[in-house]
């Protein structure tokens, strides 16, 4: 995902980056956190359950759904952005002035 080392001058040019990374690592943290405190919300442990689950294990299941997601986008952001800088650093090739 977006854990990996940032430099001074990649975060000078694209702030958010320093911020997504944070984030990345927190959500990592969250999921861990709420799977170690319900292990019922694990990968598809939730749907096996013959009775109702308490409100807290299917919120917490929502939300370890939910990170996964998240660091998805924090994934293809970056991944754009690199997209954007490379298409960026060709027209400044093409166009030195």
């Amino acid at each position: 995902m977006l854990a990996r080392e940032l430099c001074p001058a990649e975060v000078h040019l694209e702030p958010e980056l320093a911020a997504l990374a944070v984030l990345d690592v927190a959500l990592m943290a969250a999921r861990v956190a709420l799977i170690a405190e319900h292990p019922d919300v694990g990968h598809l442990g939730l749907y096996h359950e013959p009775e109702p689950l308490p409100p807290i294990v299917v919120i917490a299941a929502l939300l370890v759904d939910r990170t996964l997601e998240l660091r998805g986008l924090l994934t293809h952001y970056r991944r754009t952005l690199d997209d954007f800088r490379a298409a960026e650093d060709d027209r400044q090739a093409d166009f030195p002035f």
